[in-house]
């Protein structure tokens, strides 16, 4: 007999049961997706398609459904009126999914508002800014980035396309450095750095 906190997984390739159990004892509480329950349990399937060919048309499929559950999944916390600046990220990610850029900017800012160190909703407001062609504020996000993690290559290279785009070679090309510094197999600022050279 299983208790609560163990499962079974069988796979096809390995016909055998093998029993896993959780190591918390009693068990922790977990949150995961859309709702929230004493115990997560995930179901994976291995799909062999008989024509590999349409594996594109799948994986569309697979990204639209993922999308239309992160947009589901903001709305539902949006109606909650949320404070919890963990949940107003998510907000934020379902608003930007939506082309809501606005929506998405106020999340990140009342994330900020609550905690001003996370860095992940000022790199999306960079985004934000760097769309809609506001390059000044774009580089004081990603600056705030590059303040509270200077080993995030992303932002370096944030910074380096923003930097690019205003026309200002020389901190472009520093920037680019740093990411490749950070991160050598960034094609992006490789690709960037033999435009500006």
């Amino acid at each position: 007999a299983l208790t609560p906190d163990c499962f079974i997984s069988v796979s096809h390739s390995q016909p055998s049961k093998i029993f896993r159990c959780n190591p918390d004892v009693p068990p922790t509480r977990v949150t995961y997706g859309p709702e929230s329950v004493d115990e997560m349990a995930e179901l994976w399937f291995q799909l062999l398609l008989e024509r590999p060919e349409r594996l594109p048309v799948l994986q569309e499929a697979f990204a639209k459904k993922s999308q239309q559950v992160l947009i589901d999944f903001g709305n539902s916390l949006l109606a909650q009126r949320t404070e919890d600046p963990d949940l107003l990220m998510m907000v934020g990610q379902a608003n930007l999914v939506q082309g809501k850029r606005q929506e998405a900017f106020e999340a990140y800012r009342r994330v900020l508002r609550k905690d001003s160190s996370r860095y992940n909703a000022w790199f999306n407001i960079g985004v934000i800014f760097r769309q809609a062609g506001q390059l000044d504020p774009a580089i004081r996000a990603f600056d705030a980035v590059v303040g509270i993690d200077p080993n995030d290559a992303e932002a370096h290279g944030s910074l380096g396309l923003v930097y690019l785009q205003k026309g200002d070679l020389e901190r472009a090309e520093a920037s680019f450095r740093e990411a490749l510094r950070l991160n050598p197999e960034d094609s992006f600022a490789q690709r960037a750095l033999r435009e500006i050279e």
